[in-house]
Protein backbone atom coordinates (compact mmCIF):
# COMPACT_ATOMS: atom_id res chain seq x y z
CA UNK A 1 0.00 0.00 0.00
CA UNK A 2 1.62 3.19 -0.94
CA UNK A 3 2.31 6.12 1.58
CA UNK A 4 -0.43 8.99 0.97
CA UNK A 5 0.27 12.36 2.72
CA UNK A 6 -2.62 13.64 4.57
CA UNK A 7 -1.55 16.16 7.13
CA UNK A 8 -1.55 19.26 4.89
CA UNK A 9 -5.35 18.99 3.83
CA UNK A 10 -6.66 17.78 6.89
CA UNK A 11 -4.67 20.73 8.68
CA UNK A 12 -3.01 18.73 11.26
CA UNK A 13 0.41 20.79 10.48
CA UNK A 14 -1.89 23.64 11.70
CA UNK A 15 -3.13 22.09 14.73
CA UNK A 16 0.62 21.29 15.53
CA UNK A 17 2.08 24.54 15.05
CA UNK A 18 -1.00 26.04 17.48
CA UNK A 19 -0.04 23.32 20.55
CA UNK A 20 3.37 23.88 20.69
CA UNK A 21 4.13 25.87 23.63
CA UNK A 22 5.47 29.06 24.05
CA UNK A 23 7.66 27.92 27.36
CA UNK A 24 8.70 24.73 25.44
CA UNK A 25 6.85 22.66 27.22
CA UNK A 26 5.20 19.75 24.83
CA UNK A 27 1.69 18.36 24.61
CA UNK A 28 0.83 15.14 24.63
CA UNK A 29 -1.59 13.16 22.16
CA UNK A 30 -3.48 10.02 22.46
CA UNK A 31 -5.75 8.69 19.55
CA UNK A 32 -9.08 6.49 20.49
CA UNK A 33 -12.50 5.78 19.38
CA UNK A 34 -14.33 7.98 22.05
CA UNK A 35 -18.01 7.66 20.61
CA UNK A 36 -17.72 4.12 19.19
CA UNK A 37 -18.11 5.49 15.43
CA UNK A 38 -15.22 3.83 13.61
CA UNK A 39 -12.72 6.45 13.67
CA UNK A 40 -10.07 7.36 15.74
CA UNK A 41 -10.47 10.68 17.86
CA UNK A 42 -7.79 12.93 18.76
CA UNK A 43 -7.04 13.78 22.42
CA UNK A 44 -4.48 16.68 23.10
CA UNK A 45 -3.17 17.44 26.54
CA UNK A 46 -0.82 20.63 26.92
CA UNK A 47 -0.20 23.48 28.87
CA UNK A 48 -3.60 25.20 29.73
CA UNK A 49 -7.05 23.69 28.41
CA UNK A 50 -6.86 19.76 27.35
CA UNK A 51 -8.20 19.20 23.98
CA UNK A 52 -10.41 16.60 22.35
CA UNK A 53 -11.47 16.50 18.64
CA UNK A 54 -13.87 13.97 17.56
CA UNK A 55 -13.68 12.79 13.86
CA UNK A 56 -16.63 13.11 11.55
CA UNK A 57 -14.86 10.81 9.38
CA UNK A 58 -14.47 12.46 6.01
CA UNK A 59 -10.83 14.22 6.89
CA UNK A 60 -11.93 16.79 9.42
CA UNK A 61 -11.89 16.81 13.41
CA UNK A 62 -14.81 18.82 15.41
CA UNK A 63 -13.80 20.30 18.95
CA UNK A 64 -15.90 18.52 21.53
CA UNK A 65 -14.00 19.14 24.71
CA UNK A 66 -16.42 21.55 26.53
CA UNK A 67 -19.86 18.66 25.57
CA UNK A 68 -17.62 15.95 26.87
CA UNK A 69 -16.12 18.06 29.86
CA UNK A 70 -12.18 16.92 29.57
CA UNK A 71 -11.09 20.49 29.53
CA UNK A 72 -9.39 19.60 32.84
CA UNK A 73 -8.80 23.06 34.23
CA UNK A 74 -10.02 22.51 37.32
CA UNK A 75 -6.67 20.43 38.17
CA UNK A 76 -3.66 22.54 37.03
CA UNK A 77 -1.73 24.13 34.42
CA UNK A 78 -0.42 21.72 32.81
CA UNK A 79 -0.81 18.23 31.56
CA UNK A 80 1.99 15.92 29.22
CA UNK A 81 -0.23 12.90 28.82
CA UNK A 82 -3.00 10.61 28.13
CA UNK A 83 -4.07 7.18 27.43
CA UNK A 84 -7.75 5.71 25.77
CA UNK A 85 -8.52 2.36 27.42
CA UNK A 86 -11.92 0.08 28.75
CA UNK A 87 -11.76 1.74 32.58
CA UNK A 88 -14.95 0.65 33.47
CA UNK A 89 -15.51 -2.18 31.01
CA UNK A 90 -18.35 -0.82 29.67
CA UNK A 91 -18.00 -1.27 26.17
CA UNK A 92 -16.88 2.48 25.44
CA UNK A 93 -13.07 3.22 25.87
CA UNK A 94 -12.71 6.04 28.47
CA UNK A 95 -9.80 8.77 28.30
Amino acid sequence: MPFTETTIPVRLLTLRKKLVCRNRLRPGLCMGDFDNDGFPDLFVTQYGKNVLYRNNGNGTFTDVTDKAGVGGMESGAFRSGATFFGYDRDGWVDV
